[in-house]
């Protein structure tokens, strides 16, 4: 597959002649960039726990700093100077 080269299917158990041609020639398939969109936006993982977070990594690892140049505001889950903690 030449639009994603790592994403390929493996199909098992032709038992005739012409359901193995017809495998064969679906490597002449071509999706176009519209078809690729919509089938990517469909089969999106939805990622739970820790991956849903690593959009506030930063700013619970750096916040307030830049590393590497990256700036991390500052995390909600950090305690405001005079907060108490219970």
């Amino acid at each position: 597959m030449e639009a994603q080269p790592g994403v390929s299917s493996t199909i098992i158990g032709a038992r005739r002649l012409t359901q193995l041609e017809d495998n064969v020639g679906a490597i002449d398939v071509k999706l176009t960039v519209e078809e690729l969109g919509r089938l990517d936006a469909l089969t999106k993982p939805t990622f739970g726990f820790p991956q849903n977070m690593q959009a506030i990594f930063p700013a619970i690892h750096n916040g307030g700093t830049s590393v590497n140049g990256i700036y991390g505001a500052p995390s909600s889950f950090v305690m405001e100077k005079g907060a108490t903690p219970y």
